[in-house]
């Protein structure tokens, strides 16, 4: 087989193409013309919804359901308490939002794999920061004394 190219519209240049690339080009001017009988079809994952909330003199919490779930389990909860040194340091409550995401991240992350999460968040910069992955502003900072 040959092929014609023309890298200039009064010149043609013929090229001698190999076996492989003839089957090739046979095979795919058979295929194109016949739209997909079958696709792919892409695979659900499964929802996994979690709440976040943290108090400045309580401690932090979560909390989950997945779709498999009517009503929580004891296992897809927690509350922990703030430590003491953290409460006293006056930490800004963005930062003690983020600290109940982040815990709830370490917590069960390794067994969401493969899954979709959603979040609630109750705290607005802390919900911009995990959309954009980053918390790089001065609402981040502890409150000056």
């Amino acid at each position: 087989m040959e092929l014609y190219f023309s890298p200039q519209a009064a010149k043609y240049y013929k090229w001698q193409i190999s076996g492989e690339a003839h089957k090739d080009l046979a095979w795919w001017s058979e295929a194109l013309p016949h739209p997909p009988e079958t696709s792919i079809a892409a695979r659900r994952r499964e929802v996994i919804t979690a709440w976040s909330d943290a108090t400045s003199t309580q401690g932090l919490g979560g909390s989950y359901l997945s779709q498999s779930q009517v009503h929580p389990e004891p296992d897809s909860a927690f509350s922990i308490p703030i430590p003491l040194s953290i409460a006293k340091g006056r930490e800004h409550t963005n930062t003690q939002e983020m600290r109940a995401v982040e815990q709830i991240l370490l917590h069960w992350a390794s067994n969401w794999k493969a899954k979709a999460l959603g979040m609630h968040i109750d705290n607005r910069a802390v919900a911009y920061g995990t959309a954009d992955r980053t918390i790089r502003r001065a609402s981040m900072q502890a409150p000056t004394r």
